[in-house]
Formats: structure tokens, sequence, C-alpha cells
């Protein structure tokens, strides 16, 4: 077992930030560790992604994905969100459920194949999905707005990842 001295020292906000984005571990593996969101089949781009809820609508459904666009496997992602109406008005946003699906999400009518567990449920800030996710691979998580909202609303989504969140190699000596 071979021992790294560590040297702790206080830094501003700015350089943490700038630390989390790269990692070398004490085998020497370095990498990045990252989430992107896109729609349950497609690519991933770093940009917000938004879905538009209709106005006098009942029970909405959407899928969107969380890929892990990284080189580390990941042991969670975090979404972020808010809503807003068309015309800018924040008040009285939608309430929306995440849930994941033990099986595959159907693209068309949003039924799951398998179990459906339901990971949270708010009208804006983190949700935390606790799913693992080796690089490239995603997790698509299915998206209610259950009630009949006055107004149009559009919700902003943001997918964080922080280094708290990766999985490490585990070596086992016998």
């Amino acid at each position: 077992m071979t021992l790294v001295p560590s040297l702790f020292t206080s830094l501003s906000p700015a350089v943490a930030l700038v630390i989390t984005n790269s990692v070398t571990n004490i085998n020497g593996e370095t990498g990045a560790w990252s989430s992107a969101l896109a729609t349950a089949s497609g690519s991933s781009t770093n940009n917000a992604y938004q879905i538009i809820w209709t106005g006098n609508a009942n029970r909405q459904n959407e899928l969107l994905a969380v890929v892990n666009t990284g080189n580390f496997d990941l042991i969670a992602t975090h979404l972020t969100f808010s809503s807003v109406k068309s015309n800018g008005d924040t008040t009285n946003p939608p309430t929306l459920t995440f849930e994941t699906c033990s099986g595959t999400w159907n693209l068309t009518t949003f039924a799951c194949s398998g179990t459906i567990t339901q990971i949270g449920s708010s009208t804006s800030g983190q949700i935390d999905i606790n799913r693992y996710l080796t690089p490239g691979n995603r997790s698509v998580i299915r998206v209610t707005n259950a009630r009949n909202n006055s107004g149009n609303y559009i919700t902003t989504f943001n997918s964080r990842t922080f280094r708290s969140d990766i999985r490490f190699g585990i070596v086992i000596n016998s």
C-alpha cells in the first residue's frame, strides 16, 4: 500500500469549480465527469433542455434522457429545472413528477415495460437521479404534468454532475 501525501488548503469557490472538472485517482487514471440532456433516443447537447406544456390539457407526459458524457462511471446525476409561462409569469408553476422505468419506455404511449419508480415531484429545484450510468449510456426519465394548466408553461432543465457522483473502480486483493 502506498500512501500519498495530501495538502489541504483553502480555495476560492471559483478555483474549486475549475478543480471539479477533472480528477486523477491514485492509480493514475485521469478523466472528466459530466452529463447532458437529450430526447429519449436522440443525441445529447450541453444546452438547456425545454419542454412546453400546453394550457388547458390534462395529464401530459414527456421523456427526457440524462446521458453520461464523461469517461467515469456515475452513480448519480441531477436535474435542475424551473417553469415560466409563455408571457414570463412564474406564478403557480406546474408540479412535475419524475419517474424511471426498470425496462424501457414506449416513446408513443409513455408506458413502461417494467416497474415504474417515482424519483421525485416538485414545482422547481433539483431532482437527484440515483442510477448507475457508464460513459455514453443514458437514463430515460418520464416527466409528468398531471394538472390542467391555465396557460402554456415552458420548463427548462439542466443536468448537473458532481465529483461525488463518480464511481471509481474497486480493487480487491486476495
